[in-house]
């Protein structure tokens, strides 16, 4: 599922907005610390990654000062209540439940994508994205 999700959210900013995408598919960060224009950045974390999980490096991004006011966007098939409320606690701005539907999936993508972030406020109440 991780490949169908990379492969829908680098479809799906193609065909809406233009932009350089990277993405890490085992936790490392070090690409996503060079080079990048922080103004315009806005990362997707899968729960679910070889070396290091998304709320590990969730974790230490918003330990870091450069990545304070980056939109962060976890991924998870899990609906876990435990894991969602760690996500929030630690500082992510929405948490997309992963539907099983590549079409679902799509649609959920195109909604982030076009979320204003400067006027986006991240509560319990609008932080869980589902299909």
């Amino acid at each position: 599922m991780f490949t169908d999700a990379v492969k829908t959210i680098e479809d799906q900013f193609a065909k809406n907005i233009s932009l350089n995408l990277h993405h890490s598919g085992d936790g490392i960060l070090n690409e996503l610390t060079i080079n990048t224009n922080f103004n315009n950045l806005v990362v997707f974390l899968d729960i679910n990654m070889p070396k290091k999980n998304g709320l590990e490096v969730l974790e230490v991004l918003r330990k870091d000062e450069k990545f304070k006011k980056v939109p962060v966007i976890m991924l998870s098939t899990s609906s876990d209540a435990r894991v969602i409320d760690k996500a929030l606690e630690l500082g992510a701005n929405l948490y997309a439940i992963k539907p099983t539907s590549y079409d679902i999936l799509k649609n959920i993508i195109v909604k982030i994508i076009h979320i204003n972030w400067s006027e986006f406020n991240s509560s319990a109440n609008n932080f869980v994205i589902r299909a």
